[in-house]
């Protein structure tokens, strides 16, 4: 991902791309039918509850 130096919201950008790829960002990912971006969010218990095999 790119994200332009000279952004006036840099530091909100950059804070939203680390929330976004922590496990809990990738989690609520999950959850609404998008897909994670991590092998330990998939392998979620919780959220292979859900889901067809």
């Amino acid at each position: 991902m790119m994200v332009d130096p000279h952004s006036m919201n840099l530091g909100v950008t950059l804070a939203f791309i680390k929330w976004m790829t922590s496990t809990e960002g990738r989690t609520i990912l999950a959850r609404n039918s998008m897909i994670p971006a991590g092998a330990a969010v998939l392998s979620d218990p919780d959220l292979a509850g859900g889901q067809p095999s």
